[in-house]
């Protein structure tokens, strides 16, 4: 898969007006007892033009997650996604739409594929400040362990189910007289579980005030930001629920050390409450992220 998609940008990259290609790898570390969780996950990103005259745009990820205390590797899987996009300029309100699919497939036999839809779109109150909806909503095709409670429970009985997510961020941005920016907004994720039964996992609602300062230099571009928790409800089949709220602060990095290439780089560190379905706090779960990668542009 990872082959033909180089093969797919490198065949239209050769006529198209814009393109990346970009390698990079992320690893999520866990402390404590869910160091187990520790994982891998290298890319390979693309994007072209494949229409010349045309602001058609085509964008992809392919990518493995690897996790280091799976023995057996029944959790690691493989990643796909590929989206179309075509913006849409009127005037104050810019129109940047997209439409694709993410497709997961585990070791287990556990399978996934979001349906995704972007109403991406910027609104210019002024010259200086805008309103910026981003994300997506996607309902999704899911190959899972039965979610019916089976008295003769065996990890090869699979089913199919209708399950929900979206993930969008709704705020408003701001450039300073010095050419730097900052954004605040409301970031909303939502994922619903079809035919869920007893105390398994039906609902999860999160919602994070993130704020983002993003500071532009001759040759490379600085961005701290953080992300507070203002909850994050789980609810099960029995209406239990619990609040494993989460935080998150770092920035992200990126350096042009040549005419068409670039230097990315994102780190933070995480802390996420752990709670019985009861709510009684157990303790935290913390994950520091790194992600390194190179971008070249055609």
């Amino acid at each position: 898969m990872a082959c033909k998609g180089l093969l797919l940008f490198l065949f239209f990259a050769q006529s198209s007006a814009a393109a990346y290609l970009e390698l990079r790898n992320e690893i999520e570390h866990y402390s404590g007892h869910y160091h187990g969780e520790s994982n891998t996950m290298p890319f390979l990103m693309f994007s072209f033009e494949p229409i010349s005259d045309s602001p058609l745009w085509v964008e992809g990820f392919l990518s493995y997650n690897r996790r280091y205390g799976d023995s057996h590797r029944q959790n690691d899987f493989g990643r796909h996604d590929l989206y179309l996009g075509y913006p849409f300029d009127f005037g104050k309100l810019k129109l940047f739409p997209m439409a694709g699919f993410r497709y997961e497939d585990y070791r287990s036999h556990k399978k996934s594929t979001e349906y995704r839809f972007f109403p991406q779109f910027d609104y210019w109150l002024s010259d200086s400040t805008r309103i910026r909806m981003l994300g997506f909503v996607a309902p999704m095709n899911v190959k899972d362990l039965n979610r019916k409670p089976d008295p003769d429970f065996r990890f090869d009985n699979f089913d199919y189910y209708g399950d929900y997510r979206h993930e969008l961020e709704f705020g408003l941005e701001h450039k300073l007289p010095s050419h730097n920016a900052f954004r605040v907004s409301f970031y909303s994720e939502v994922l619903k579980m079809g035919d869920v039964t007893g105390s398994s996992e039906k609902l999860r609602n999160e919602g994070q005030l993130r704020v983002i300062y993003m500071q532009q230099y001759e040759h490379y571009t600085f961005k701290p930001w953080v992300r507070v928790g203002l909850y994050r409800i789980k609810k099960n089949a029995i209406k239990q629920q619990k609040d494993e709220i989460r935080h998150r602060v770092g920035f992200d990095f990126i350096n042009k050390f040549a005419e068409n290439t670039e230097f990315i780089s994102r780190f933070y560190f995480q802390q996420e409450d752990k709670q019985t379905w009861k709510g009684k706090y157990i303790d935290h779960k913390n994950r520091t992220f790194v992600r390194l990668g190179v971008r070249r542009y055609f």
